[in-house]
């Protein structure tokens, strides 16, 4: 994985298809923001092992779909292939705890440690935005530095 470029990001039990709908249509949700897509492995980690997975952008040319209501929020980027497909092409796959750990180390200390559900989801994302809580490019950049220093 190179340090520059555009990334997608997306938290996830590992091993877990997500829904039926979004395997019927083919969709995954990713992100363009690491501490969102650790938001989502902190609340994966209710239902088990969770890691955040990390993708070049490239990686999926032409697979780019329309976003939906959280695209703002989330830094969403909506990709035109199920999950597990997204989960085989993603470059580095990182611990939840460890992502967490390299953000608070960078500063981003609100992070939850856990997240009881979709409605706290829905509310930690929020109030992350809310709160100016995005990484920059330098940041994402120093981001997937640790996170491949971590994986080595």
């Amino acid at each position: 994985m190179s340090e520059t470029g555009r990334f997608v990001y997306r938290g996830t039990t590992h091993g877990w298809p997500w829904n039926p709908v979004l395997q019927r249509d083919r969709r995954t949700c990713a992100t363009t923001d690491p501490l969102v897509a650790t938001l989502f492995a902190i609340e994966c980690l209710q239902h088990g092992s969770s890691a955040v997975l990390i993708a070049s952008l490239e990686d999926f040319d032409g697979l780019i779909g329309p976003t939906n209501h959280a695209a703002i929020a989330e830094s969403e980027v909506v990709l035109n292939l199920p999950p597990l497909d997204f989960a085989r092409r993603a470059s580095l796959e990182i611990d939840a705890q460890r992502s967490r750990d390299i953000l608070v180390d960078m500063g981003f200390d609100r992070l939850p440690v856990r997240i009881g559900g979709k409605s706290a989801l829905r509310d930690s994302i929020n109030q992350s935005y809310n709160d100016g809580d995005r990484l920059s490019p330098d940041q994402i950049q120093e981001f997937n530095r640790r996170a491949m220093e971590t994986s080595s």
